[in-house]
């Protein structure tokens, strides 16, 4: 079911993941050539989120869309929107944050950290729908 909300991120993330934790090992190549990957891709929806929170924004600012009564599906609609980017706006800067402060670290501190990550009952899932979720939050935006 998360796959279908999140628009299929959580896959990509997991196939990502796996080619770069190895066995519960990487190397510091590797790690940092993922981190720049993801750094990017934050950045840019961090980007695409800043335009789509303006977009909502101008929306619900036109006086005539809430003096109509008519039109409260539409209005709830664009809060919902509204709150989706934010929410991938905060989770992709938090992200690119701990991103940057783990992105060149060394391969032990590395393993550390994604084992710490992981160490729940739904493993390297979480991690893989946690780094999927700025995408699908500004999907659904």
């Amino acid at each position: 079911i998360m796959e279908l909300l999140c628009f299929g991120a959580p896959h990509a993330q997991m196939k990502e993941l796996r080619r770069v934790w190895v066995d519960k090992n990487t190397t510091s190549p590797r790690w940092k050539d993922f981190n720049d990957k993801l750094g990017r891709e934050w950045v840019s929806i961090t980007i695409y989120s800043t335009v789509m929170l303006t977009v909502d924004l101008t929306f619900l600012a036109v006086p005539n869309v809430n003096a109509d009564k008519s039109q409260s599906v539409t209005i709830i609609a664009a809060y919902l929107a509204t709150f989706c980017v934010i929410g991938s706006l905060v989770v992709s800067i938090l992200l690119a944050g701990q991103n940057r402060k783990y992105g060149n670290v060394s391969a032990d501190t590395t393993v550390v950290f994604l084992t710490r990550m992981t160490n729940s009952i739904f493993g390297e899932k979480a991690l893989a729908i946690l780094h999927g979720l700025p995408f699908a939050l500004l999907m659904w935006g």
